[in-house]
């Protein structure tokens, strides 16, 4: 047998709109469809159940990707390949400054990154960083947001019975903390300028955002309380911007009433 393969849309969106539109039309082909891994859910009432076929090869496979591929206790989808998060880190800086295994949670990540980072600097590597991630505005940034959350013990924001779990301290925690970031860059960095009618900033490499050397320590508390308003909603990065401008203010008695800071301002007198 020589498979036939079928040409589809660049676009991973596109493509799930194509098959959806496919198995609307109920097709006799293809046999076999390559799937994102967050689609087993949205497409199970067309694929076929592979567990009774796989039998006992399953288990040789990721216990994570059969999870994930299980919807109501049929196996509806198999990995091609499987792409994951891996972190690398250099055995050489860890023992320079002290350090005999990796960073195993985000804090212990923060805090060696940028032990690393200002020893490097002031070696007279300027543009040395501590830590280099994906964070570009696609899919990738969305699946780092996810393990940053469960890993913070936030949950999978709708767990495998359905019940709905993001509303929890740790979630709040972790949202936080990434708000408080965002909050700060509006009030550092925050300006859109614009180029023959066009937004110059397109991106993260055109739009500055906090960087690890200038983030401060963020400590969260969480007050129990019923009153109005309730949630979380974007409470971190709204409620910062207003907080760093009353910091300003107390320590040099300058009122700021535009964003981002003018730090030229700040240093003309009163």
């Amino acid at each position: 047998m020589t498979p036939a393969g079928t040409p589809g849309p660049e676009s991973s969106t596109e493509t799930l709109r194509t098959y959806q539109r496919s198995f609307k039309n109920k097709p006799i082909t293809p046999d076999v469809y390559l799937i994102d891994v967050v689609w087993p859910k949205v497409l199970s009432e067309h694929l076929a159940d592979l567990g009774p076929a796989l039998g006992e090869d399953s288990k040789v496979l990721l216990d994570a990707t059969v999870k994930n591929d299980t919807v109501d206790g049929r196996l509806v989808a198999i990995p091609f390949f499987v792409e994951t998060g891996v972190l690398y880190y250099r055995t050489d800086l860890l023992g320079k400054y002290g350090y005999k295994h990796p960073p195993e949670t985000w804090d212990e990540l923060e805090q060696m990154a940028a032990k690393i980072q200002r020893g490097e600097r002031a070696a007279g590597n300027p543009h040395f960083w501590g830590y280099v991630w994906q964070g570009a505005a696609y899919e990738g940034l969305t699946c780092d947001a996810m393990e940053w959350q469960m890993s913070e013990g936030g949950g999978r924001i709708i767990e495998e019975d359905g019940t709905i779990s993001v509303n929890n301290p740790d979630t709040v925690r972790a949202q936080v903390e990434g708000a408080v970031i965002f909050g700060i860059t509006a009030a550092l960095y925050g300006e859109i300028t614009l180029q023959d009618g066009r937004v110059e900033q397109a991106n993260l490499d055109t739009y500055q955002i906090l960087r690890l050397d200038e983030a401060p320590v963020i400590d969260v508390y969480i007050v129990n309380s019923a009153e109005a308003p309730g949630g979380m909603g974007e409470a971190g990065t709204s409620a910062i911007v207003p907080a760093v401008a009353n910091a300003i203010f107390a320590a040099t008695g300058k009122r700021l009433r535009r964003m981002p800071i003018d730090t030229a301002g700040l240093k003309r007198p009163v």
